[in-house]
């Protein structure tokens, strides 16, 4: 995989920890916090990692092909990895020993990791001019 992909992999999966850790404390302070919760983050957040992964790897074979071929690649693994956030959030709302909310929140982590480092980031390049 490439250079580029990996860190950004690395800079996600920091930014996904790091929201665990403060809805974690959230859930404590709201007196949510179980044994449930903890392996419902753990399990989620796990997976949205790996789907970022799998993300990453899709682009980086996608642009060693065709157009067509790109593009196909490209949709099968959406799909592929739409599919397996279903199976993820299934098992999150039955299964006894996961707190659905603390499946689902950390589902959202990915993208909020990304617009959050952005806005740092924008504030930086905007704090040096």
């Amino acid at each position: 995989m490439d250079k580029i992909v990996v860190d950004e992999i690395k800079r996600i999966s920091l930014g996904v920890i790091l929201l665990d850790g403060v809805l974690l404390v959230i859930m404590l302070i709201l007196g949510r916090m179980s044994h449930r919760m903890l392996w419902g983050v753990l399990f989620s957040s796990c997976f949205a990692i790996l789907n970022f992964v799998l993300l990453g790897l899709a682009c980086t074979r996608a642009v060693q092909k065709s157009e067509k071929s790109a593009k196909l690649s490209i949709r099968l693994s959406y799909a592929a990895r739409l599919l397996l956030t279903g199976v993820v959030v299934y098992i999150g709302l039955s299964s006894s020993h996961l707190d659905p909310l603390g499946v689902i929140i950390p589902l959202l982590f990915p993208v909020i990791a990304i617009y959050l480092m952005n806005f740092v980031e924008r504030r930086r390049e905007g704090g040096r001019s």
